[in-house]
Order: C-alpha cells, then structure tokens, then sequence
C-alpha cells in the first residue's frame, strides 16, 4: 500500500494524498475525497455526496473508527470517517463506485456497534462494488470487509447478487474470475449461481472462472491463513 501526493482537481494545490492501492484521495484543504474510476484514465473524480454537511476525516484520526478496524484486525490507512453534522457519531465511510459512468461513487457507512452497513439516500446497491480490481484477474467476494482483507484484485458485490452492471463490466475487463463467497448457505447458493452464469458466455467470450472453497470467509482468514496467501498469489501470476 502506497501514497502520493497530488494536485487537487479543485484547485487547492499539491494537497490530495492520494492511496494507489484503494484509488481514493482526500484534500487536507478543501476536505473532499476523490476516487478513480477504473474505466476512466488518468482523471480522478470527486466522490459525489449528497449531504452538505458531511465532515470527513481519515479514519486514523477518529478513535471510535480506528478502534473499531483494529478490532477486526484492519489497518486504518485509506480509509475514512465520517459524520452527519457535529451532533451524530463518527462512522465508516468507504467509498463504492459503479461499472456504468452512469453513477457516481458514493459511500457505504459502517456505524461501529451497529449491525450492517447503511447507504445514502438514492444509492441503488446493485449498481455499485467495492474494491481494486486487477484485470485480467478479479476475485468476487461478498463484503467490503472480505475485499480490504484481500487487498487490490478483490471487488466487493455487497451482496450475494451478481446484478446486470457488473457482469457486463466483468466480460469487458476481466479474463479470469475467482468466486471466494461466504461459507454460508446464501453463499454456497450465490456461487452456484454465478458459476451457471459464467458457463453461459459461450457467445464468443474466452474466459476462466472457479470458486473457493474455505470454512472460512474472506474477512476471517487473517496474515499467514493459507488460502488467503493462495488467492493473492494467484492475483500476482
């Protein structure tokens, strides 16, 4: 994981550190996030919230979030908090970005304490995912969580449902595609799914798929776990 330093698109100068791994900067002047669309080289665009009074930090600075990540074994680098107005509690915000240009990048918010993570209002979640992909080769994993875990070639479906967005974006970039769901019932079901769905592209489209199969999910497989090591060596081939 690295960062540099660059220019802010909004004019603020050599202010925006910028994470090359995650693809998301935050402006120390004009306290904007920006993310890069994976379809759209070299510009970076800023991450679109409709809410005036969001105040953003990166999550290092906020104790109530960087304990939280620390608990569950995260670094808090590239990341950020945030909070609705001065009178409401610091929560995770990670960045999501769609396939379709069509959408803008938006948030997921992690409240610690709280279960499940919550979207702005208007998000529709099947059109958005989470993560770095690293084509040719992408690992599906279900949560944003299971993606951090993983690191850059994972993508997050926040979800167990592949909807129409992504696959097109999947058979436009990527050649060969790994499914690492949740060991769950949801999940073993979500990945038969999919597996007919890749046999389906018989339509001229050349490309590789397969599944994980681990009594543990993504985001439980900590350093050294070996099918953690395994999935990110086979990101690297």
């Amino acid at each position: 994981m690295s960062e540099i330093t660059l220019n802010c698109p909004n004019g603020c100068g050599n202010n925006l550190a910028y994470n090359t791994s995650k693809r998301v900067g935050h402006c120390w002047v004009c306290k904007k996030v920006f993310v890069k669309y994976v379809d759209a080289e070299p510009e970076i665009h800023e991450l679109t919230v409709p809410l005036p009074n969001l105040e953003i930090k990166p999550a290092r600075e906020v104790s109530s979030v960087r304990e939280y990540l620390e608990r569950r074994r995260h670094l808090p680098e590239g990341l950020f908090a945030g909070r609705q107005g001065k009178d409401q509690g610091w929560g995770l915000y990670v960045p999501i970005w769609s396939p379709s240009p069509e959408y803008h990048p938006t948030y997921i918010i992690k409240t610690p304490g709280q279960k499940g993570w919550r979207t702005l209002p208007g998000t529709k979640k099947e059109h958005y995912v989470f993560g770095t992909p690293c084509p040719p080769r992408v690992v599906l994993v279900e949560g944003a969580f299971d993606a951090l875990r993983i690191g850059e070639g994972a993508v997050a479906l926040l979800g167990t449902q592949m909807y129409p967005t992504v696959l097109e974006w999947l058979k436009r970039t990527v050649c060969e595609v790994l499914l690492w769901l949740d060991p769950d019932k949801a999940g073993r079901e979500a990945t038969a799914r999919m597996l007919k769905r890749f046999e389906s592209w018989n339509d001229g489209y050349e490309a590789g798929w397969g599944e994980i199969r681990c009594e543990k999910e993504p985001d439980d497989c900590f350093e050294g776990h070996e099918t953690l090591n395994f999935v990110r060596g086979w990101l690297k081939r």
